[in-house]
């Protein structure tokens, strides 16, 4: 793939520009923004990937009446098949590490896919974000982080990411997990 922006410039993906910002800064926050959620959705597909296939098996199919639809209950489900006897029972040490690192990041996740970026010169990047609290309670949060947190941030994102996908291949490898019954379904665009 090309480094270039097909003609947009860097300027045409900045959400907010501002005048006193340079565009490095703004494209850096960006980038560690990106790898940040991107990070997390390959984990989050990954977990879900092993989730599915091992609620086909055998030793797992019994242990719940439907397959867990929320991504909170596919956690929790994981959690639990992973210290029954069975296929993934070898990598339970791993798995609960790995779901606890995730179940400690998923603010950061939340917050980096969901709230409005504003970058400052030599203030790096605060985040504004509105969540539902208790009954009809919204709540606001603002969170800043200086370049050099942001780019820390999503340097451990993609990392972590590339240890869970390691770790799914070895699954994959090792475990007689049966695979998806359904073809996959291109996405519309």
């Amino acid at each position: 793939m090309s480094n270039r922006l097909l003609g947009y410039g860097a300027q045409g993906f900045a959400l907010e520009m501002n005048p006193w910002q340079t565009e490095e800064s703004i494209n850096t926050a960006l980038l560690c923004r990106g790898a940040i959620v991107a990070g997390w959705a390959n984990v989050e597909s990954s977990l879900i990937e092993v989730a599915i296939r091992a609620s086909r098996y055998p030793a797992y199919q019994g242990h719940r009446d439907s397959f867990p639809t929320k991504l909170k209950t596919r956690v929790t489900y994981l959690r639990e098949i992973i210290e029954l006897p069975g296929p993934l029972r070898p990598h339970a040490k791993l798995g609960r590490a790995v779901l606890d690192r995730y179940q400690a990041t998923e603010d950061l996740r939340n917050m980096m896919a969901h709230a409005r970026m504003q970058v400052l010169p030599g203030w790096g990047a605060t985040f504004h974000f509105f969540q539902a609290a208790s009954g009809s309670q919204i709540r606001y949060r603002t969170r800043r982080f200086t370049e050099i947190e942001l780019q820390f941030l999503g340097n451990k994102a993609a990392r972590f990411s590339r240890a869970v996908r390691r770790l799914v291949a070895t699954i994959n490898a090792r475990t007689l997990l049966p695979p998806l019954s359904v073809a996959e379904e291109p996405l519309e665009t």
